[in-house]
């Protein structure tokens, strides 16, 4: 949808400082074709460069890692790469796709979540209820909250999940957690 982006992780070994990506990179990226709207922002929680590309929205987010070189084939679940990162911000750029993965092996059938997912959050953004930043649920919980139904019903359609996920959030106590995977596989890597 036009309310849609593109959330792009850029990984590199310790010899590049975010500093430098998110100064450097900037003026490189306006002179493409195609390349609007840039704004910097290195002081959000997870520095970004936002940018629209052929009128979608990219974020293009950074992490350093304490290696002189990247691993190749880079697998961003190796939990070993996290050993010695002292960086906040580098550790929540990667949390980002970590999360996303982790949600995606949950789930029976991707494809469907990922349409009900993007129902559900152009539905949460339509009704004014989407985002942590107003203080309601962001793109992760949305993203589990729809997992949950996919796992729950896992032989419907995106339609039909659909319809389940208000059927299951309007009759659920709301102080019931909702989980995707059991307690003891949760927790820091």
């Amino acid at each position: 949808s036009g309310e849609s982006d593109i959330d792009i992780l850029c990984v590199v070994p310790r010899l590049l400082a975010r500093k430098t990506f998110l100064t450097e990179l900037p003026p490189l990226l306006e002179g493409l074709q195609g390349v609007g709207k840039m704004r910097v922002l290195p002081e959000a929680f997870v520095p970004v460069i936002k940018m629209s590309l052929w009128g979608v929205d990219v974020d293009l987010s950074f992490a350093q890692l304490p290696l002189y070189a990247l691993a190749e084939p880079f697998d961003v679940m190796d939990s070993s790469m996290l050993t010695n990162m002292r960086d906040m911000k580098d550790i929540a750029s990667l949390n980002g796709p970590r999360v996303t993965y982790a949600i995606l092996q949950r789930v029976p059938n991707p494809p469907v979540f990922r349409v009900l997912f993007r129902a559900v959050k152009l539905w949460a953004r339509r009704a004014g209820v989407y985002g942590n930043v107003t203080g309601f649920p962001g793109g992760v919980a949305w993203g589990i909250m729809s997992a949950h139904v996919c796992q729950l019903y896992p032989k419907m359609t995106p339609a039909m999940l659909l319809d389940k996920f208000f059927f299951v959030f309007s009759n659920r106590s709301s102080g019931l957690a909702v989980r995707i995977a059991p307690l003891s596989e949760c927790g820091p890597p």
